[in-house]
């Protein structure tokens, strides 16, 4: 198994959490410090308006920076990763499979002798459901204190059809136009902790612990010819060793 990740992406991705995360707290305490500061320089109880809009402002800014700066932290900080949590479940496979991840706008792409593996990686650790495209997940109040510290989840198979998309577009680029190679869409639930119901989804969904059977079941049919997989392997790779 051979894996390629865009570090320099993750690292600058860490920087930027770095550097925001701070901004954020300032601002929030900023604006709670000039919201007491009106309260014991308001006249009758009337604010200045100079105070209730900079307040304002200030929480406003803060709230926008600590979603970024969360998102930020848990998606390229807080490890394990998706893209780790994919190369240990993947762990064992030869060398002809290769996983890039971050490379390209569909964030991880699993080359297989036999097809291409788009997987979005979603990493929920509460009870998702999913029937055909409907997804849910039942309401809790520990979620609700999750809020700022959780990926977005979204609908998961609007997702992986997006990467699919972007994939695709990848390969287009890197293929002849007379070529072809298979490409499957998949949902990988990367946290152990998710209690996962799957009934008829139109996008395979599994745990990461199912990944690598998955693909084993899978692998069936004309394997890749060698020339293809080699454009597929360099153009992917997008110059990173």
């Amino acid at each position: 198994m051979k894996i390629i990740t865009n570090e320099k992406k993750i690292a600058q991705r860490k920087k930027w959490a770095n550097i925001l995360s701070p901004i954020a707290m300032v601002l929030l305490l900023g604006g709670l410090g000039l919201n007491i500061l009106s309260l014991r320089n308001s006249n009758d109880g009337q604010i200045t308006p100079i105070y209730f809009y900079g307040t304002l402002a200030l929480l406003v800014l803060g709230f926008i920076f600590s979603n970024i700066s969360s998102h930020l932290v848990n998606h390229w900080v807080r490890e394990p990763r998706a893209d780790q949590t994919l190369a240990k479940a993947l762990k064992g496979f030869d060398s002809k499979h290769y996983l890039f991840n971050y490379i390209h706008k569909a964030p991880h792409i699993l080359l297989t002798p036999h097809k291409v593996y788009v997987i979005t990686a979603k990493g929920q650790k509460d009870t998702v459901s999913v029937d055909g495209e409907r997804w849910k997940r039942p309401f809790s109040f520990m979620r609700v204190l999750r809020f700022f510290a959780e990926e977005s989840f979204g609908n998961p198979t609007l997702e992986a059809r997006q990467n699919a998309d972007n994939a695709q577009k990848a390969l287009d680029a890197i293929l002849p136009e007379d070529a072809a190679v298979p490409l499957q869409p998949l949902i990988v639930f990367t946290n152990p902790d998710v209690n996962l119901t799957v009934n008829d989804p139109t996008i395979p969904v599994l745990k990461s612990t199912k990944l690598k059977s998955f693909i084993r079941e899978q692998s069936k049919g004309p394997a890749i010819p060698h020339d293809l997989r080699q454009a597929l392997t360099t153009g992917l790779s997008g110059g990173i060793s």
